[in-house]
């Protein structure tokens, strides 16, 4: 055995000379951005200038941006629904896609700005409406739909949901059975479900009247749920949490003798 004392490593020597590693540069993730856009999310605190939907796009703007530099092969997409207009078919009325899974850009920042930073609800209303009217199933289907047309090879499938209702369809049970069945589909074919809650101060979220059979959790797993997003500095946070990565940094290789060898992965913790 020589002196690399049966360790081998596909360490770059450059990168090597920093810190060690080499990063993996092949691997990359997809997330959709899924934003209620029903009437409830266009309210704001007494104390605020911004409304939840407001709170909400700038935060997924500051994740592209985040993106653009430490990620940049990712990739993001944002739809809207409950809302009255459409732009996917007659099969999935109340859903529109206002940015396709893409890698993330400068053009597509700017577009977000419009609802984050010079958002004017007028035309809001009169461009994509707001209905309740959605069906939260077709909502993941046409999600999941958009997932499978992505050629490339994604490490990680995730769609991120922000809403403040935390009983969608109270009073629809079918509608109720069929998104908790559709969310678990999701899961089925490795895309993950992620449930951003923002709510006004002092309000609630509940886990336990939906969210919780549709995610799987458990009871102690709902006790570790953090508190719902009441500002901004919050939801941000929360936001950089759930898209939080332990992505391989490099392989090793540890070679004991012929007959023995084991593979691993380092992996990034930060």
């Amino acid at each position: 055995m020589d002196g690399t004392f049966g360790f081998e490593n596909d360490f770059d020597q450059e990168y090597d000379d920093q810190i060690g590693l080499n990063p993996i540069s092949s691997l990359r993730d997809g997330t959709l951005f899924l934003v209620d856009c029903s009437s409830s999310m266009f309210v704001r605190a007494e104390v605020e200038d911004k409304t939840l939907f407001e709170k909400c796009m700038k935060a997924i703007q500051n994740m592209y941006q985040q993106k653009i530099y430490g990620s940049d092969k990712d990739f993001l997409g944002i739809v809207f629904f409950g809302t009255e207009q459409n732009n996917t078919s007659e099969d999935f009325p109340h859903i529109y896609t206002l940015q396709e899974l893409d890698q993330p850009s400068a053009e597509r920042i700017k577009e977000i700005e419009q609802f984050s930073t010079n958002f004017d609800f007028k035309n809001f209303r009169q461009e994509y409406g707001n209905s309740n009217e959605y069906a939260l199933n077709k909502v993941f289907w046409w999600c999941s739909n958009m997932f499978s047309l992505i050629t490339q090879k994604l490490d990680t499938r995730r769609i991120m949901l922000f809403t403040r209702k935390d009983h969608p369809h109270e009073n629809d049970k079918t509608l109720e059975k069929l998104a908790k069945n559709k969310s678990k589909d999701l899961y089925d074919v490795g895309i993950i479900l992620e449930v951003v809650p923002v709510v006004l101060e002092g309000e609630k979220f509940d886990f336990s009247k939906f969210y919780a059979d549709a995610l799987m959790l458990s009871e102690e797993e709902i006790k570790l749920l953090p508190d719902p997003a009441e500002n901004f500095e919050e939801l941000e946070k929360t936001v950089r949490s759930k898209d939080h990565k332990r992505r391989p940094y490099t392989h090793l290789n540890l070679e004991f003798d012929n007959n023995l060898s084991i593979s691993c992965s380092v992996k990034r913790m930060f």
